[in-house]
């Protein structure tokens, strides 16, 4: 989403970068002709079960829905962090082969290198 914002030349708006001029300002409605059309851009591509969550805050602009993404998907990698930092350190081989055993640790690894957990 944010490559095809930047594309767009719209990422200021949705970030922030790029507040709202006030309304005796020339490009005034154009910028919110923008932010409404780039805010139907994110609430298009978020999947049903995003959407479900999404809609049940406010949302007046492009920004407030990129603040409200950002805090949904924050808390969920911390809660992913969290469940995977905890299966990997209590990982352990159990019936499993050698070569079995460390693919799935390697696996836990990357996928906390994903989300952000470095080590």
């Amino acid at each position: 989403m944010i490559i095809f914002l930047k594309g767009q030349k719209m990422l200021g708006i949705v970030d922030g970068s790029m507040p709202c001029p006030e309304p005796s300002h020339p490009q005034y409605y154009t910028w919110i002709q923008c932010d409404d059309i780039a805010l139907d851009w994110i609430t298009a591509t978020l999947s049903s079960s995003v959407l479900e969550t999404f809609l049940n805050h406010d949302c007046d602009s492009s920004n407030d829905a990129w603040k409200i993404l950002q805090q949904l998907f924050i808390d969920n990698a911390s809660a992913t962090q969290m469940q995977l930092h905890y299966k990997f350190q209590h990982f352990t081989k159990g019936d499993l082969s050698m070569q079995d055993y460390l693919q799935q640790l390697h696996s836990i690894y990357r996928s906390l290198i994903e989300v952000g957990e470095g080590f």
